[in-house]
C-alpha cells in the first residue's frame, strides 16, 4: 500500500495546477514558522502578505511546524 501512496504523491508533484498551502503561525527574527505545507528542507515557497509575495526556503522543522528563511524583506507578514 505504501508503494501506491508514494507513486500517487510523485504523480501529484508533476501536476502543474497542484498547489500546497499552509499558514504563518509565528515569527522569530527572520525565521518564519508555518503550519505546512510539509515539503522537504531546501524547498522553495512563497509567503503571501497582502499583495506581496515573499520567496523563502524551508530550512528546518520544529515538531509539526516548518521553518522558513525569507530571501527578501518580511514587512507585513502576520500570523494566518
Amino acid at each position: 500500500m505504501g508503494s501506491v501512496l508514494n507513486k500517487a504523491q510523485a504523480a501529484l508533484k508533476l501536476v502543474s495546477n497542484f498547489e500546497l498551502r499552509g499558514s504563518v503561525s509565528d515569527m522569530t527574527g527572520l525565521v518564519i514558522e508555518g503550519n505546512g505545507p510539509f515539503v522537504p528542507v531546501g524547498s522553495q515557497v512563497l509567503v503571501h502578505s497582502g499583495v506581496q509575495r515573499i520567496p523563502a526556503q524551508v530550512v528546518g522543522f520544529r515538531k509539526d511546524k516548518i521553518l522558513l528563511m525569507p530571501y527578501g524583506e518580511i514587512q507585513g507578514v502576520s500570523p494566518g
